[in-house]
């Protein structure tokens, strides 16, 4: 997914992340950068839900923090 994020194909970033939350929920980073294809998809609702999770899994980090800012 990270690979996707960096190289600007947000579809396919997402449907990687989003395959590797529903293997392990408990995945952080994760539910970040499934959060984080959804800001560039354009689908805010989404992207605040899994921000969410984050915060959930490892509070108000510096990244996630900065993220929802964008």
């Amino acid at each position: 997914g990270r690979t996707h994020l960096a190289a600007g194909n947000y579809a396919m970033a997402q449907r990687h992340f989003q395959e590797a939350v529903e293997r392990n929920e408990e995945d952080a980073p994760s539910w970040i950068g499934l959060a984080a294809a959804y800001d560039n998809l354009g689908r805010f609702d989404l992207a605040d839900r899994a921000y969410a999770q984050a915060i959930r899994l490892s509070g108000e980090t510096l990244e996630i923090v900065n993220n929802l800012g964008y």
